[in-house]
């Protein structure tokens, strides 16, 4: 019995494991501050949104469409999640107020749901949130239309860094 291989993927593999860290974010980085006790869940998870926008804007300056789309859906699912959590964690007892718990759970599926997006997109496969995606993409299309404006500080250390001063 003959067993066929999968299509290669098209997306780089820089592109996919930068995709899979921002969609990841909140694994890789808040649950580590929260375990070792350095922050509380409601603080540990805020550096995960910011850290798959930066992702997405480094894919953006390089052109990288794709690895920009999956940065840009991250953030905003990873700041849904930082939301929920923080407005769960206003609560005294979150295990007995029914608003609490809901937004915990809900907060807690889309943490599921990131790591299925970080598994696919490792992968090399086009993951997009449900109800998100299509927003998303128009966004990031309408990013990708728009001129980068460059920076002349950052120019000139390119510049010098290059030997070209």
């Amino acid at each position: 019995m003959r067993r066929t291989q999968p299509p290669p993927s098209t997306f780089s593999k820089g592109e996919r494991r930068g995709s899979a860290l921002a969609h990841g974010s909140a694994l890789l980085i808040g649950v580590p501050l929260t375990a070792t006790g350095f922050l509380p869940l409601s603080m540990a998870l805020i550096p995960a949104p910011v850290v798959a926008y930066f992702i997405g804007r480094a894919f953006r300056r390089r052109g990288q469409q794709w690895g920009s789309f999956q940065g840009l859906q991250a953030s905003l699912v990873h700041l849904m999640i930082v939301i929920l959590v923080f407005l769960s964690s206003l609560s005294d007892d979150p295990w007995t107020n029914q608003l609490a718990l809901t937004a915990w759970t809900v907060a807690f599926l889309l943490f599921l749901y990131t790591l299925w997006g970080a598994f696919d997109t490792f992968l090399g496969y086009d993951f997009r949130y449900m109800f998100l995606g299509r927003l998303i993409t128009r966004v990031s299309q309408a990013n990708a239309r728009r001129q980068e404006l460059r920076r002349k500080w950052l120019e000139q250390r390119r510049a010098k860094k290059d030997g070209q001063s």
